[in-house]
């Protein structure tokens, strides 16, 4: 449970807001690089942390994000001509370069010295595993963060989007939430001793060597956030044997799942979120096989479960087409398809920003109490002009992994999962 006052700091993002401030000091992902269209057709409207922004390519290949306004008369800049070396404002023609510099002035007479003088508002970004990365905080950008994917082949790893209208921090919380899927994602789980850890199948369905819904949990910090073990029976031998799912979460927004997705929940304004979600192979090429049994089980086909805006059909006017006949015939349990679905609907019935005055917390939420503490503890220092220490930003992303097995009870999992050295150097117990 939150004060009225903690959640609002928590989760308001726009402007001066200290949640706001906090996340821009980080790089974010932007858009996807598949949604920035071919020189010379124009930009890709970005919305990030309440900001207005494009993104375009100019006709060598460079691109560039600013703000959507023009820094004229504050037109869109979505309508603008893209001419290849530069976006021209339809309404006086202000012509703007991809480095935000206003280029020409045609209106203006040619004695004027506005040219040269005006620029857009413009922020740092890089293209890298599939996204474009953004950041729109002051001074000199801190190191990209070098997930594990970011360095493969981009054959190994596909990367999806889905927006909803929900805070980040509900999107964030669904992820650092290990006993949710025993229920809302039952439907598309069944337990097998075949497994030592999570299996997705061709046909879109999971094998889990577990039947236990009630997993312990045992959080261990690091300098980029923390590593939580979610503890079950194993169902091969429920008395000696552990299932162990141990999720990453990296500060401010990320999570890695197992067994092998990265979840990123980029808040577009407080009550918006886009979801990017990542798997891949670090020894082969994914096979579209592979790539249509994961988007099956997730729920991110385009075409089939997403609008070509990355949205749903799904929404609370329609109770997000659950199927109340399929939940009567002991067809689904949740009479929502596709574990990408459940959650947006979930979520989303919450409220754009759920009321955490009125929840009651269970030992199975120990992960989201620990990240809230985190987010929290440094927006409180924002708020009050003290200026916070984040180890994070120039922490080592590659070591953000997540991981399974199937253990011994008597074992440690930390060492067991993430090996001796990580146990002395990555990460303590809280």
């Amino acid at each position: 449970m939150l004060s009225k006052a903690d959640n609002e700091l928590m989760c308001r993002v726009e402007g001066d807001q200290p949640m706001g401030i906090f996340l821009r000091r980080f790089w974010m992902p932007a858009c996807l690089l598949d949604e920035i269209p071919s020189p010379g057709e124009g930009p890709v409207r970005v919305n990030l942390v309440g900001e207005r922004l494009v993104a375009w390519r100019n006709a060598e290949g460079r691109v560039g994000l600013m703000s959507e306004v023009c820094p004229h008369r504050g037109v869109s800049l979505m309508l603008a001509r893209d001419e290849g070396d530069g976006l021209r404002c339809i309404y006086h023609g202000w012509k703007i370069d991809v480095a935000g510099h206003v280029c020409e002035m045609p209106g203006e007479p040619k004695d004027s010295r506005m040219c040269g003088r005006v620029n857009n508002t413009t922020y740092p970004c890089v293209e890298a595993g599939g996204l474009l990365w953004a950041y729109l905080g002051p001074g000199e950008p801190p190191p990209l963060p070098r997930f594990p994917w970011m360095d493969l082949p981009p054959t190994h790893y596909v990367v999806r989007k889905t927006l909803y209208n929900v805070n980040f921090v509900q999107s964030l919380e669904g992820s650092l939430d290990s006993a949710h899927s025993d229920f809302l994602h039952s439907a598309e789980t069944s337990a097998s001793g075949d497994y030592d850890q999570d299996q997705v199948h061709s046909d879109g369905r999971r094998s889990r060597p577990s039947t236990d819904t009630s997993p312990e949990i045992d959080v261990r910090e690091t300098e980029f956030g923390f590593i939580y073990g979610a503890i079950r029976k194993a169902v091969a031998d429920p008395e000696k044997l552990a299932y162990v799912r141990a999720t990453a979460y990296a500060l401010p927004f990320y999570s890695m799942i197992p067994p092998v997705y990265m979840q990123a929940s980029v808040p577009l304004d407080s009550e918006n979120t886009a979801m990017y979600l990542v798997w891949y192979d670090n020894e082969h090429p994914l096979s579209p096989v592979e790539v249509k049994a994961h988007e099956t089980f997730l729920g991110l086909r385009m075409g089939e479960d997403l609008l070509p805006d990355y949205r749903r059909p799904g929404r609370a006017d329609n109770r997000w087409f659950q199927d109340r006949e399929g939940i009567k015939a002991g067809k689904t349990y949740t009479g929502l398809y596709g574990t990408t679905m459940q959650d947006i609907a979930v979520q989303e019935s919450m409220g754009p920003i759920q009321d955490r005055t009125i929840e009651h917390l269970g030992m199975t939420d120990k992960a989201i109490v620990h990240m809230r503490r985190m987010l929290l503890a440094t927006a409180r220092q924002i708020r009050d002009g003290k200026e916070p220490e984040i180890p994070a930003l120039n922490s080592d992303y590659s070591q953000v992994r997540s991981a399974a097995a199937t253990i011994n009870r008597d074992d440690d999992w930390w060492e067991k999962l993430y090996g001796a050295a990580a146990t002395a150097s990555l990460g303590k117990a809280v």
